[in-house]
This record gives structure tokens, C-alpha cells and sequence, in this order.
């Protein structure tokens, strides 16, 4: 399938676009930012975008593309290291990635920096929230609170190995 991959991204904090870079590296492909216009339908399409909150950076820009009828493979990029039960975690919350041809979810990062201004205060707000709680907190708040406060990166090029595998697989 090589020459037949175009890799595209939607990416508010960076992370997304840099794991798609790693993948066109790696498929020999190019990388481009998902506004062009233009799609063709021999092209087989992998669309990273970041999840926040269990929503997708993109909604209506992925859903237009489905109804175009293209080969979309989507990788979603998120701050939690959830793996597969996240996945279907997402697939349920976002019903319409079940017309995507695959569908990954890769650990990225977080840095409350680099997120919008309304963002951080939201994350902010819920950051005071769990901080009256601070004795009752589960396993799960700790580990989000952590996150929030602690930037992080875990972008790695090996994080997008599987996904180059999958096409590199299927090369006819």
C-alpha cells in the first residue's frame, strides 16, 4: 500500500501532529494538517486528532468525511494511558468512528500551558473542586489531578509502531 497512505492531522497542543509526522516518516508518506479540500478516494487516509474529555478535536470535519465514502483510519491522541478499554470507551461516546477502517488510541501528552485559555479554566475549576475533597479522592482523581498539574510528554516515534506495521502489512 506504499504511495497510497496520505497521513493528515487536527492538533490544538502539538501532540497529535508530531506522532503523525513519526508515522509519514515511517510509511515513506506526507504529513499535512487536515485542511486541504480536496480528497481522492485510491487513497487510503489515517487522521490523527487529539481526545479530550472523550470528545474529539474535529468532530465535524471527521464526520464530513465519512459521508464522502473515504478510507479513514483514525488515531486518537489522549493524556491517559487507558489503552484498549479506553478505545471502546471512545467508539461508544463517539458512535460515528465505528465507520473508521481502524481506529488507535496513542498516549500523548499534557501540558495545561499549551491548552486554550477557556480550557485551562475549566481545568482549573475542576482542579478546585477535587482539591476540597482532597482525603476522599480515588485512585483516578490522584492520577488526574497529577496529570493536571505535572506536564508531560509521552510522545515517542515507537508509540506509532503498530499503526506502521498495519500499513506496512498490507502493502500489496
Amino acid at each position: 500500500m506504499e504511495g497510497k497512505v496520505k497521513v493528515l492531522y487536527l492538533s490544538k497542543t502539538g501532540y497529535s501532529r508530531r506522532l503523525a509526522e513519526f508515522l509519514a516518516k515511517g510509511l515513506d508518506s506526507s504529513v499535512e494538517e487536515l485542511k486541504i479540500k480536496k480528497f481522492e478516494k485510491e487513497y487510503e487516509y489515517v487522521v490523527f486528532t487529539g481526545v479530550y474529555r472523550g470528545k474529539l478535536n474535529g468532530k465535524k470535519k471527521l464526520k464530513k468525511l465519512f459521508k464522502k465514502g473515504l478510507s479513514l483510519n483514525i488515531v486518537t491522541v489522549g493524556a491517559t494511558s487507558k489503552g484498549k478499554n479506553y478505545e471502546h470507551k471512545l467508539l461508544s461516546q463517539n458512535a460515528y468512528l465505528n465507520q473508521a477502517k481502524y481506529f488507535w488510541y496513542i498516549q500523548g501528552g499534557f501540558d495545561l500551558l499549551k491548552c486554550k485559555f477557556r480550557d485551562r479554566l475549566l481545568i482549573r475549576g475542576m482542579l478546585a473542586g477535587l482539591k476540597r475533597k482532597q482525603n476522599s479522592l480515588t485512585s483516578e482523581e490522584r492520577d488526574l489531578v497529577k496529570m493536571c498539574v505535572t506536564p508531560f510528554d509521552g510522545i515517542k516515534e515507537g508509540s506509532v509502531q503498530a499503526i506502521k506495521n498495519h500499513f506496512k502489512g498490507n502493502q500489496v
